[in-house]
Protein backbone atom coordinates (compact mmCIF):
# COMPACT_ATOMS: atom_id res chain seq x y z
CA UNK A 1 0.00 0.00 0.00
CA UNK A 2 2.96 2.37 0.65
CA UNK A 3 4.76 1.52 -2.54
CA UNK A 4 1.57 2.03 -4.18
CA UNK A 5 -0.05 4.84 -2.63
CA UNK A 6 2.06 6.77 -0.63
CA UNK A 7 -0.29 9.80 -0.35
CA UNK A 8 -3.12 7.91 1.23
CA UNK A 9 -3.18 7.47 5.14
CA UNK A 10 -2.24 3.99 6.58
CA UNK A 11 -2.07 1.56 9.43
CA UNK A 12 0.64 -0.75 9.84
CA UNK A 13 1.08 -3.22 12.83
CA UNK A 14 4.16 -4.68 13.79
CA UNK A 15 4.18 -7.15 16.29
CA UNK A 16 7.31 -8.59 18.40
CA UNK A 17 6.82 -11.78 20.01
CA UNK A 18 9.80 -10.63 21.78
CA UNK A 19 11.46 -9.76 24.35
CA UNK A 20 9.78 -12.57 26.18
CA UNK A 21 10.76 -16.37 27.76
CA UNK A 22 12.56 -18.05 26.51
CA UNK A 23 15.38 -15.25 26.53
CA UNK A 24 17.61 -16.29 23.46
CA UNK A 25 18.49 -12.83 21.26
CA UNK A 26 19.77 -14.38 18.12
CA UNK A 27 24.28 -13.41 17.11
CA UNK A 28 25.48 -10.71 17.49
CA UNK A 29 22.88 -9.31 20.38
CA UNK A 30 23.38 -12.62 22.33
CA UNK A 31 26.34 -11.11 23.61
CA UNK A 32 25.60 -7.44 23.59
CA UNK A 33 25.66 -7.26 27.25
CA UNK A 34 27.73 -8.27 29.49
CA UNK A 35 26.07 -10.71 32.44
CA UNK A 36 28.91 -9.28 35.06
CA UNK A 37 28.06 -5.62 33.83
CA UNK A 38 23.84 -5.70 34.42
CA UNK A 39 22.67 -4.59 37.41
CA UNK A 40 21.40 -7.47 39.80
CA UNK A 41 17.95 -7.94 40.53
CA UNK A 42 16.56 -6.31 43.60
CA UNK A 43 14.53 -8.21 46.31
CA UNK A 44 13.94 -11.23 47.48
CA UNK A 45 11.27 -13.90 47.37
CA UNK A 46 10.96 -13.62 51.21
CA UNK A 47 9.67 -10.37 51.10
CA UNK A 48 6.48 -11.64 49.05
CA UNK A 49 5.47 -14.92 50.26
CA UNK A 50 3.60 -13.21 52.66
CA UNK A 51 1.15 -11.43 50.59
CA UNK A 52 0.92 -14.10 47.89
CA UNK A 53 0.82 -17.25 48.86
CA UNK A 54 0.88 -18.88 45.52
CA UNK A 55 4.73 -17.06 45.09
CA UNK A 56 5.72 -20.27 47.32
CA UNK A 57 5.24 -22.53 44.42
CA UNK A 58 6.02 -20.42 41.62
CA UNK A 59 9.77 -20.60 41.93
CA UNK A 60 9.60 -24.44 42.53
CA UNK A 61 7.34 -24.70 39.54
CA UNK A 62 9.57 -22.71 36.82
CA UNK A 63 12.68 -24.03 38.54
CA UNK A 64 13.78 -20.42 39.19
CA UNK A 65 14.87 -21.04 43.03
CA UNK A 66 17.61 -23.30 41.48
CA UNK A 67 19.34 -20.71 39.06
CA UNK A 68 22.47 -19.71 40.18
CA UNK A 69 22.78 -15.66 40.30
CA UNK A 70 24.79 -15.90 37.27
CA UNK A 71 22.21 -18.03 35.74
CA UNK A 72 19.83 -14.77 36.68
CA UNK A 73 22.43 -12.56 35.37
CA UNK A 74 22.71 -14.16 32.05
CA UNK A 75 19.29 -14.46 31.21
CA UNK A 76 18.76 -10.38 32.32
CA UNK A 77 21.88 -9.81 29.90
CA UNK A 78 19.78 -12.18 27.20
CA UNK A 79 16.60 -10.52 27.59
CA UNK A 80 18.72 -6.69 27.42
CA UNK A 81 19.86 -8.17 24.10
CA UNK A 82 16.22 -9.01 22.96
CA UNK A 83 15.07 -5.79 24.16
CA UNK A 84 18.28 -3.99 21.81
CA UNK A 85 17.47 -6.21 18.80
CA UNK A 86 13.60 -4.89 18.90
CA UNK A 87 14.98 -1.50 18.69
CA UNK A 88 16.85 -1.94 16.08
CA UNK A 89 13.95 -3.19 13.71
CA UNK A 90 11.80 -0.43 14.85
CA UNK A 91 14.73 1.39 13.56
CA UNK A 92 14.37 -0.16 10.48
CA UNK A 93 10.57 0.50 10.10
CA UNK A 94 11.12 4.46 10.74
CA UNK A 95 14.40 4.58 8.34
CA UNK A 96 11.80 3.18 5.71
CA UNK A 97 8.93 6.10 6.87
CA UNK A 98 11.94 8.71 6.70
CA UNK A 99 13.00 7.47 3.33
CA UNK A 100 9.65 7.45 1.76
CA UNK A 101 8.94 10.96 2.67
CA UNK A 102 6.28 9.62 5.47
CA UNK A 103 7.86 10.07 8.91
CA UNK A 104 6.80 13.99 9.71
CA UNK A 105 3.06 12.76 8.83
CA UNK A 106 3.30 9.34 10.99
CA UNK A 107 2.28 8.67 14.38
CA UNK A 108 4.04 6.43 15.63
CA UNK A 109 2.93 4.19 19.28
CA UNK A 110 5.52 2.00 20.76
CA UNK A 111 3.87 -0.07 23.92
CA UNK A 112 3.52 -3.64 25.18
CA UNK A 113 1.70 -5.93 27.17
CA UNK A 114 3.61 -6.53 29.90
CA UNK A 115 7.17 -6.58 31.31
CA UNK A 116 9.01 -8.96 33.18
CA UNK A 117 10.29 -9.34 36.59
CA UNK A 118 13.99 -10.89 35.55
CA UNK A 119 14.34 -12.17 39.15
CA UNK A 120 13.33 -9.02 40.91
CA UNK A 121 12.11 -10.53 44.22
CA UNK A 122 13.18 -14.01 43.13
CA UNK A 123 10.60 -13.88 40.20
CA UNK A 124 10.54 -13.92 36.33
CA UNK A 125 7.57 -13.37 33.96
CA UNK A 126 4.72 -10.92 35.24
CA UNK A 127 3.67 -12.86 38.31
CA UNK A 128 2.57 -10.59 40.73
CA UNK A 129 1.58 -6.31 40.10
CA UNK A 130 5.39 -5.01 40.49
CA UNK A 131 6.64 -2.39 38.40
CA UNK A 132 8.86 -4.79 36.23
CA UNK A 133 5.69 -6.53 35.24
CA UNK A 134 3.54 -3.73 34.88
CA UNK A 135 5.56 -0.61 34.45
CA UNK A 136 5.58 -0.90 29.95
CA UNK A 137 6.70 1.41 27.98
CA UNK A 138 3.67 3.79 26.41
CA UNK A 139 5.60 5.73 23.88
CA UNK A 140 3.42 8.37 21.05
CA UNK A 141 5.71 9.90 18.47
CA UNK A 142 4.86 12.31 15.45
CA UNK A 143 1.90 14.73 14.60
CA UNK A 144 0.29 16.21 17.93
CA UNK A 145 3.01 14.97 19.96
CA UNK A 146 4.12 17.96 21.55
CA UNK A 147 5.20 16.70 25.27
CA UNK A 148 9.02 15.58 25.26
CA UNK A 149 10.87 13.56 27.99
CA UNK A 150 8.94 11.25 30.40
CA UNK A 151 5.37 11.95 31.68
CA UNK A 152 4.36 10.50 34.18
CA UNK A 153 0.93 9.95 33.74
CA UNK A 154 -1.35 6.68 34.71
CA UNK A 155 -2.84 5.11 31.49
CA UNK A 156 -3.98 2.06 29.79
CA UNK A 157 -3.64 0.12 26.37
CA UNK A 158 -7.60 0.65 26.21
CA UNK A 159 -5.94 4.26 26.03
CA UNK A 160 -4.64 4.21 22.55
CA UNK A 161 -7.51 3.90 20.07
CA UNK A 162 -9.10 6.74 21.82
CA UNK A 163 -5.64 9.01 21.30
CA UNK A 164 -4.99 7.77 17.84
CA UNK A 165 -8.78 8.79 17.22
CA UNK A 166 -8.34 12.29 18.50
CA UNK A 167 -4.66 12.89 17.03
CA UNK A 168 -6.08 12.06 13.37
CA UNK A 169 -9.08 13.60 13.85
CA UNK A 170 -11.17 10.85 13.84
CA UNK A 171 -14.71 10.36 15.33
CA UNK A 172 -14.83 7.43 17.29
CA UNK A 173 -18.39 5.65 15.85
CA UNK A 174 -19.30 4.36 19.71
CA UNK A 175 -17.92 5.07 23.27
CA UNK A 176 -14.95 3.15 24.50
CA UNK A 177 -13.42 1.93 27.47
CA UNK A 178 -10.31 3.76 27.59
CA UNK A 179 -9.50 7.90 27.38
CA UNK A 180 -8.14 9.88 25.25
CA UNK A 181 -3.96 11.14 26.14
CA UNK A 182 -4.13 14.05 23.69
CA UNK A 183 -4.24 16.38 26.39
CA UNK A 184 -1.46 14.91 28.12
CA UNK A 185 0.68 14.82 24.66
CA UNK A 186 -0.54 17.81 23.34
CA UNK A 187 1.08 18.90 26.88
CA UNK A 188 -1.94 21.06 28.17
CA UNK A 189 -2.39 18.16 30.72
CA UNK A 190 -0.22 16.16 33.30
CA UNK A 191 -2.97 13.95 33.50
CA UNK A 192 -6.71 12.48 32.25
CA UNK A 193 -7.33 9.98 35.14
CA UNK A 194 -6.18 9.82 38.40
Amino acid sequence: HLQHHPDQPFFLWASFTKPHSPYDPPRPWDAKYDPRQVPPPVGELALLVDRDPLLRTWPVAYGWDRLSPQAVQNARAHYFGLVSFQDYNIGRIVDFLRQRGLLQNTIIVYTSDHGDLLGDFGCFFKCNMFHGSVGVPLIFAGPGVQAQGRVDALAGLQDILPTLAELTGQPLPRPVMGVSLAPVLHGSARAVRE
